[in-house]
């Protein structure tokens, strides 16, 4: 998911807020992700899920979550690579000034051979909300091949 759109802390727990696309046209959702920091362990009786069980500390000034439990029916990346429900991720948010960097190492002992780390991302803050800035539009990469709308109105 990359980092959130809101973080609201208490002594005990995080709340994470996303902003998704929910599928229908240009609609959107939100997503919320509770992430305890109070020292617990992570549940053993829940079934895989979008988000995943997660469990937080902190590390300095940096949040880091430690996610399993996570379905397979996701994908990482924007190029949809595949993965087990063995995936584990280990995310890291730093806040320095009013920017957050997050970074996350992805492993999967049944699908990947040695870990990823993905490229740490820096998002700007917004005033002091601390509500992370909206990320422009996506861009429709395959438009300019397209030679006419016939794909989209054939019936199968």
């Amino acid at each position: 998911m990359g980092p959130p759109r809101q973080i609201v802390q208490t002594p005990k727990l995080l709340v994470l807020f996303y902003q998704v696309d929910i599928g229908e046209g240009d609609s959107q959702g939100v997503g919320v992700r509770l992430i305890p920091v109070d020292g617990r362990a992570h549940r053993t009786d829940v079934d895989p899920m979008y988000f995943g069980d997660s469990v937080g500390h902190w590390d300095g000034d940096t949040l880091v979550v430690d996610v399993t439990h996570l379905t397979d029916d996701s994908w990482l990346g924007i190029g949809g690579y595949f993965h087990s429900t063995s995936l584990h991720v280990t995310e890291r948010y730093t806040r320095k000034g009013d920017t957050l960097t997050y970074e996350a190492t992805v492993e999967d002992p049944a699908v990947l051979t040695r870990a990823w780390v993905m490229t740490p991302q820096t998002v700007p803050l917004e005033d002091v909300n601390g509500m992370v800035v909206e990320q422009p539009p996506c861009e429709e990469r395959d438009e300019s091949h397209l030679t006419d709308k016939e794909h989209h109105t054939r019936d199968f």
